[in-house]
């Protein structure tokens, strides 16, 4: 290539670059409002990718003027990232977590404040919840002052399915089934207190005797936290996912994974 033509490359590829730049920009503006409307996953993704195209950019610019054309790259990872930006607005995946500890359970609490209808489900519901003395002042609270319906639902701690997890925890003291009896107990006591107001309907206890719980959820109204057991991992561990949105396909998933463990399980008192 003669040097004119090599000036009109460079030139042509200049106004290219211009493009890629302004589409940089709009990234880094997309990511600033999916960060003001709290959704830190999109408005992270956004931005890495804003940088993304800015960095391929500089580099393709280098390189064309040396010869080079690393363009397509930059285009093939456009076009595998935007259908994986357009299935996560579909699915309503907030945020995904490595370990469940990762997840801030307070915003969780916080959420409950203001819900009218709060579901959990999970094998002891101990970790973050019944050790966290602020949740069951919400519980209590909420149910007896804002009528919002708890649905509680663990294993049952002398169901089969908790001996087996145990004997995959290779816990030879009985660790989980006494964590579930404990949280259990921990529920007893505010229904106890409850009654007093005559509320205790709002909060409703239930272990799964038969079958296996696979996963933890949290919901509460439209947004719920899901914990995936594994029998490698225990539950600080287990992979986490928000989603948030009823009309989103994964959150409709899970609200029929909660109802039919809840009609196949027994309500659960002190005397059962």
């Amino acid at each position: 290539m003669d040097l004119k033509s090599r000036f009109r490359s460079i030139v042509l590829a200049g106004r290219i670059h211009i493009g890629f730049l302004g589409t940089a920009i709009v990234l880094v503006l997309i990511s600033i409002v999916f960060n003001y409307q709290n959704n830190k996953f999109l408005s992270e993704i956004s931005f890495q990718l804003g940088i993304a195209v800015v960095g391929v950019t500089m580099i393709e610019f280098i390189w064309r003027i040396l010869g080079g054309d690393p363009l397509s790259k930059l285009i093939d990872r456009l076009l595998l990232i935007i259908p994986f930006l357009e299935s996560q607005k579909k699915l309503g995946i907030k945020q995904l977590y490595a370990n469940r500890d990762d997840a801030k359970v307070n915003l969780w609490i916080e959420y409950m404040k203001s819900a009218k209808q709060v579901d959990m489900m999970a094998n002891t519901l101990r970790e973050n919840w019944t050790s966290n003395d602020l949740f069951l002042r919400i519980l209590e609270e909420n149910a007896r002052k804002k009528r919002c319906r708890f649905r509680i639902l663990t294993l049952d701690p002398g169901s089969n399915a908790c001996i087996e997890r145990a004997r995959e925890e290779e816990d030879k003291v009985g660790r989980l089934s006494i964590t579930i009896q404990d949280s259990l107990l921990k529920f007893w006591d505010v229904m106890e207190r409850l009654k007093q107001s005559k509320t205790n309907e709002y909060l409703q206890v239930r272990t799964k005797k038969e079958g296996n719980l696979y996963c933890s959820i949290i919901r509460a109204d439209d947004k719920m936290l899901i914990s995936f057991y594994l029998s490698s991992v225990r539950g600080s561990n287990a992979p986490t996912l928000e989603i948030y949105g009823k009309q989103n396909i994964l959150f409709e998933r899970f609200t029929s994974e909660f109802e039919k463990m809840w009609k196949t399980s027994l309500p659960w008192s002190l005397t059962t």
